[in-house]
C-alpha cells in the first residue's frame, strides 16, 4: 500500500505518512492544494499534487438525495405496498409489466415501479447500493442530477425490458404457453435497475475511492456479479436478470457525461479543490425531474389503475377460485372487468363460469365469446373448449372445419385433452379425418404430455386397445397389457376389466386367475357392467369366499347398460 508525504512548499517540512484514501480526503477538504508537493517516499522525488492522478480532489460525500430515496423506498414498502410474498402480485403495488404497459397503457408504472420493492431482499440490496456507492456518485452529479440519474436508469431499463418480458406463445409445446401467460403479468422491478445503475456508475466515476477499506470498483463488481448470478440461477426471476443487466448498461452510459465533466475539472490549472454542479445545470436537471413526474401523473389520469391485469389481480385478492361454487360478488365483478379489458386469463376464467353457470347466469354464447378471445391469445384450454363448442354446436353454429382448426391449435400447444381428442378423431374418422397410425402416434404423445393436467389413463386405455387389436400399430399383446396396467392403476374401470381379461386369457402376461378375479372386483366396485356380469356368473357356479366384499355382491337394482344373459 502506498504511503504519501506532502509539504506546502519546497522548503517546508514534510508531513506524513498518509494512506491514499487519507490523502484523497485531505485534498477534497482543501487542506492539500494542487500547488503543494507530494511524494510516495519521504526521500523520493517531489512533484506537484496536481500531477499525481491517484490523488483526485474528489468532492465530499453528499447524503441529501440518498436519504430522500431511502426514505421514499422504505416508506412505500411498509405503508403503501401490501408486501405480497408472490412477485406476480406486485402489479397491484404499482410495478410495471408487459400487459399493464403495452396493453393497458399504464405507462406511469414505469416510474412508480422505481420506488416499489417486490421483496425485502431487493429493498436491502437497493439500500446498500445507495449507502455504499450512491454517496460517492451523488457529489459528481449533484442533488437533482442524482435523482434524475436514478429515475432515468430505472425508467429506460424498464422500457427496454418490456419486449423481453412478453415471452411469445408459440406451437413449441405446453411450456411455451405457460411461460407466455406468466411473463405477460410478471412485474419488472425498476428499483433493481436503478440500484445496478448506481453500481455501474461507481465503477466509472469513483472506482479508486474506498469504503470500509475496499475500493468502490470492487464493491460495484461484487454487487453486480452477485445479483446477476443469483437471478440467473432462479428460473422464475429471469426478468430480474434482464433488468439487472440493462440497469448496469444504462447506468454506465448515463454516468459518462459526469465522467467527462469531472475529468475536465481535474485538468484545469486552478486552485479550485471542490467540484460543484453549476446552479444553472441544477435548475435544468430539476426541471427534467419535474417534467417526468408530470408525464407520469398525466399517464395515470388518462389510464387509471384498473386495467385488465390489475382487475385480474384484484379478483384473486378478493378470494377468486376456479372451484365449483360461486365466488364473492366483488371477485366476480373484478374478473369480468378484467375480461372486458381483454386480459386473456380473465377471458378464459369468465368463459368457464358462464359455461358452468357459476358467478354469472349460464349462457353458452357468452362462454364461446370469452373462450374465443382467450383462444386467439394462444390459451390452449380455451382453444380446446372452443373446438368442442364448434363440434357440438354449443353456443355457436356447428362446424367440423372450425372445430378441427381449434383442436389442432390446442393440440400443437401440447394440451393433453386436445391431443387425445385429436387422436380419437383420427381413429374414428370424425371431423373428416381418418388415419389410425397418426392417431396412435398422438396417443403416445398424449401419454407424455397429459401428466401436466389430468392422468393419461384414457390415452393409455385407448392406445392399449390399439396394440391389442393391431390397429394403426403392430399387434403387441405385451404392450397392450403394459398400457392397460397404467390406466387400471389410475382407477379406470374399463382398463381394470381389460387387465382382468389379460390375466384370465394369458394375453401379454402369464395367466393368473387370482389376479384376474382381483381386477374384476375392482372394476365391479366402479359399476363396470362386464365385470359385474362375469362375477355374478362366477358366484352362481362357486360358493362365496370369505374375501368377497359387499361391493362385489350382485345388487337387484344395479343399473347396467349391458343386458344380462
Amino acid at each position: 500500500m502506498k504511503q504519501y508525504y506532502y509539504k506546502e512548499h519546497a522548503e517546508a517540512s514534510p508531513k506524513g505518512p498518509f494512506s491514499e484514501s487519507k490523502m484523497e480526503r485531505l485534498r477534497s477538504k482543501g487542506i492539500v492544494t494542487p500547488e503543494m508537493l507530494v511524494t510516495v517516499q519521504q526521500d523520493g522525488d517531489w512533484k506537484p499534487v496536481a500531477d499525481e492522478k491517484s490523488l483526485r480532489p474528489y468532492p465530499k460525500n453528499r447524503y441529501g438525495a440518498i436519504l430522500l430515496l431511502l426514505a421514499v423506498n422504505w416508506l412505500v414498502y411498509f405503508f403503501v405496498s401490501d408486501r405480497s410474498p408472490q412477485d406476480q402480485e406486485q402489479t397491484l403495488n404499482g410495478m410495471a409489466s408487459y400487459w399493464a404497459c403495452m396493453e393497458d397503457h399504464e405507462w406511469w408504472r414505469c416510474l412508480t415501479g422505481l420506488f416499489v420493492a417486490p421483496d425485502l431482499g431487493i429493498l436491502i440490496f437497493s439500500s446498500l447500493s445507495l449507502l455504499l456507492l450512491g454517496v460517492m456518485v451523488a457529489p459528481v452529479m449533484g442533488f437533482s442530477g442524482f435523482l434524475l440519474f436514478y429515475i432515468l436508469c430505472g425508467l429506460i431499463s424498464t422500457i427496454l425490458c418490456l419486449p423481453l418480458a412478453s415471452y411469445p406463445a408459440s406451437s413449441d409445446g405446453i411450456f411455451s404457453w405457460m411461460l407466455a401467460s406468466l411473463f405477460l403479468e410478471f412485474p419488472i422491478p425498476g428499483m433493481l435497475a436503478s440500484s445496478c445503475g448506481i453500481a455501474s456508475a461507481a465503477i466509472i466515476l469513483c472506482s479508486h475511492r474506498r469504503r470500509f477499506g475496499i475500493n468502490a470498483g470492487t464493491w460495484s463488481a461484487l454487487m453486480l456479479v452477485g445479483a446477476a448470478a443469483f437471478f440467473a440461477l432462479s428460473f422464475s426471476q429471469n426478468v430480474f436478470l434482464f433488468i439487472t443487466l440493462f440497469g448496469a448498461i444504462v447506468g454506465g452510459f448515463l454516468a459518462l457525461p459526469g465522467f467527462i465533466k469531472y475529468n475536465m475539472f481535474l485538468r484545469r490549472e486552478s486552485g479550485q479543490t471542490e467540484f460543484r454542479i453549476s446552479m444553472r445545470d441544477q435548475w435544468h436537471l430539476s426541471f427534467t425531474v419535474i417534467a417526468l413526474l408530470g408525464i407520469a401523473t398525466a399517464s395515470y389520469l388518462i389510464s387509471g389503475d384498473k386495467g385488465g391485469l390489475a382487475s385480474y389481480k384484484t379478483a384473486w385478492q378478493c378470494g377468486w377460485t376456479n372451484g365449483e361454487t360461486d365466488n364473492s360478488p366483488q371477485a366476480a365483478e373484478a374478473m369480468l372487468a378484467a375480461a372486458k379489458r381483454g386480459y386473456p386469463a380473465a377471458c378464459e376464467a369468465v368463459g368457464y363460469r358462464y359455461l358452468k353457470g357459476l358467478d354469472y347466469p349460464p349462457n353458452r354464447k357468452e362462454a364461446v365469446k370469452w373462450f374465443t378471445l382467450a383462444a386467439e391469445s394462444g390459451y390452449p384450454q380455451s382453444q380446446y373448449e372452443l373446438a368442442n363448442a364448434f363440434k357440438e354446436g354449443r353456443g355457436t353454429q356447428a362446424s367440423d372445419e372450425q372445430a378441427l382448426v381449434w383442436l389442432r391449435k390446442s393440440a400443437d400447444a401440447g394440451y393433453g385433452p386436445a391431443v387425445q381428442a385429436l387422436a380419437v378423431s383420427y381413429l374414428n374418422g370424425s371431423l373428416g379425418i381418418h388415419d389410425p397410425a397418426k392417431g396412435a402416434a398422438l396417443l403416445e404423445q398424449c401419454m407424455a404430455g397429459m401428466r401436466l393436467f389430468e392422468p393419461a389413463k384414457e390415452a393409455a386405455y385407448i392406445l392399449g386397445t390399439l396394440y391389442a387389436r393391431g390397429e394403426g400399430v403392430g399387434k403387441d399383446p405385451a404392450k397392450a397389457f403394459e398400457l392397460y396396467t397404467k390406466a387400471a392403476e389410475q382407477g379406470m374401470a374399463d382398463a381394470q376389466w381389460k387387465l382382468a381379461l389379460c390375466y384370465k386369457t394369458g394375453e401379454g402376461v402369464a395367466s393368473d386367475p387370482v389376479k384376474s378375479i382381483q381386477w374384476m372386483q375392482k372394476a365391479a366396485a366402479q359399476d363396470q357392467p362386464d365385470a359385474i356380469r362375469t362375477l355374478h356368473a362366477l358366484r352362481k357356479m362357486l360358493p362365496f369366499s370369505e374375501d368377497t366384499t359387499e361391493a362385489d355382491a350382485p345388487k337387484e337394482n344395479r343399473p347396467s347398460p349391458v343386458p344380462q344373459d
